[in-house]
């Protein structure tokens, strides 16, 4: 199968291309009644600069007719191509934003001048009527911001982490198991694998189905986090708190499957993905009967370390929402690649086979004697990016880069996945190549083109639990090799039923459905498995 057929259709919509004219006019209307609310000085301060380019706004409605409705990260790599490492629009009240398409302007923005540029813009749509502000990813770079973020990086930071990896190795040969037993359930098992290993890291709660409850509450609060963290949510955002307060009550105006629940729904299934296993964890505790777990140890250690009980509940929440979706991102876009370069896979069970054998499974020891499956592991995050557009930063005051003014507070957003599929930094870019990552002389070297720095964000904001996902891929990646072989899956008449990378949109991509053959690589695999 050539490249052109692996990759992915650039064809893109723009957002209000199905609208009618009554559509257009309650925009209109809308536009008129809040687009003028900056004040005169900041106004003429802004019509004196030199602003990043753009789309051409047209009047009153800015740029809204212009944001992706779909294919986001498509349509925001090619306005980088049409205007350059910085892209500006114009939403409805006024508001600006700014896509940052190269890797030296998110570097030397985010990283460099993070002062300024670590904060958070404001999200009624979600903050307010769904009440996901528990969420460090999202709010302000404050002091409960600091707080929360210390607290989870005392136990899964690089120092920590290491504490987690008996648990992953074991709940990754169950997973692999089932896998092989009951291959046609392979995407719900993926997802059954990255929420069971997150309860059962930040809660100590044993998941046996991706029925249970506390499973599909976080698939839901996770399609709203998704959804109102893509651009199109920028319209109701952008507008002043006042009218936004207005806006958040009607679903005609919001995003995907935030149209389709009822607030009231919305906010219990975010109080329930963060009280119930809560609960379950400190009633355990009171009876004497809990085992270790990353709540447990906070609420052992809260008194110490100064915690109140809010902060430890809404830790333990990150770690379980973000965690577990991303995870399953990864995992199932490694076997799609793997289906579609089985070059790949051969070479990389070779060099198992070569450094490990098949009388055992590779371990976190053996990272570093198996270098191509480290380099399989960076190359799934760039392959598929599983957060394509960054969470957005809000600019604290004026800036200038490239001869343009950044205004004091425009939304700033990273297009990672233009980024990662810059031709300049890795050529063939919708190829999936391991290869890449090593010199002319066949070492590892990651030293100018490492997906990793950014596929997990930048600067202050860079993923407090990457060192755990890092982990948690690795040793998914590296087991499966050395016990399967994975393809194409057979129609009826013996043809390859075609499996493509169409990623979905929102703030976590999940790879779209496929299918595949998931068999066993050799006799004693199986048994190996349940060996271990």
């Amino acid at each position: 199968m050539g490249h052109s057929m692996r990759g992915e259709n650039p064809s893109h919509e723009t957002m209000f291309s199905n609208l009618n004219r009554l559509d257009i006019i309650v925009l209109v209307i809308c536009s008129l009644m809040f687009g003028m609310t900056r004040t005169r000085n900041k106004q003429k301060r802004i019509s004196n600069a030199t602003l990043p380019p753009g789309p051409v706004p047209i009047p009153f409605l800015g740029n809204t007719l212009d944001m992706p409705r779909k294919d986001d990260r498509l349509v925001v790599t090619e306005w980088g191509k049409q205007y350059g490492d910085l892209v500006m629009v114009t939403l409805l009240g006024g508001r600006k934003v700014i896509f940052l398409n190269s890797a030296k302007a998110a570097v030397d923005l985010f990283e460099k001048r993070s002062r300024i540029y670590s904060d958070r813009p404001q999200h009624p749509l979600i903050s307010e009527s769904v009440g996901v502000d528990w969420n460090m990813a999202l709010i302000p770079h404050n002091e409960v911001w600091r707080r929360q973020r210390k607290v989870f990086v005392s136990r899964f930071g690089i120092r920590r982490v290491g504490n987690y990896k008996e648990l992953q190795e074991s709940m990754t040969r169950q997973t692999l198991h089932r896998l092989l037993k009951n291959p046609e359930d392979f995407l719900e098992l993926l997802h059954l694998h990255a929420g069971q290993t997150i309860m059962k890291v930040v809660y100590n709660i044993d998941v046996e189905s991706g029925n249970d409850r506390c499973i599909q509450n976080v698939l839901r609060v996770f399609e709203v986090l998704s959804e109102a963290s893509r651009p199109i949510a920028h319209l109701i955002d952008s507008m002043p708190i006042s009218t936004s307060n207005f806006f958040k009550h009607i679903h005609y105006f919001w995003p995907g499957v935030l149209r389709e629940r009822s607030v009231a729904r919305m906010r219990a299934d975010t109080e329930d993905m963060l009280n119930v296993p809560f609960s379950f964890v400190k009633t355990r505790m009171a009876q004497g009967i809990h085992e270790p777990s990353y709540v447990a140890d906070l609420l052992e250690n809260q008194e110490a370390e100064g915690l109140d009980e809010e902060l430890i509940i809404k830790s333990a929440g990150v770690a379980y929402a973000a965690g577990a979706e991303s995870s399953a991102a990864s995992t199932a876009a490694f076997m799609l690649a793997m289906i579609n370069y089985p070059e790949v896979q051969e070479k990389a069970q070779a060099e198992i086979d070569k450094v490990i054998g098949r009388q055992r499974l590779p371990t976190f020891s053996d990272r570093e004697s198996l270098p191509y499956i480290y380099a399989i592991y960076k190359e799934v995050l760039r392959w598929h990016t599983v957060v394509p557009q960054g969470v957005p930063r809000v600019l604290r005051e004026d800036d200038t880069y490239g001869g343009y003014l950044l205004p004091a507070g425009c939304s700033v957003i990273s297009n990672t996945w233009g980024i990662l599929h810059d031709p300049a930094i890795f050529p063939d870019p919708m190829a999936f190549k391991p290869e890449r990552y090593f010199s002319s002389d066949g070492e590892l070297d990651l030293s100018l083109n490492d997906p990793e720095r950014y596929a997990f964000g930048y600067g202050r904001r860079i993923c407090a639990g990457m060192h755990f996902a890092e982990n948690s891929l690795w040793i998914f990646i590296a087991q499966m090799l050395a016990t399967t072989k994975i393809s194409h899956k057979l129609d009826t008449q013996g043809r390859k039923i075609a499996a493509h990378l169409r990623p979905t949109q929102g703030l976590v991509s999940q790879p779209g459905p496929f299918q595949c053959s998931i068999v066993p690589r050799f006799e004693q695999a199986i048994s190996l498995l349940v060996k271990e």
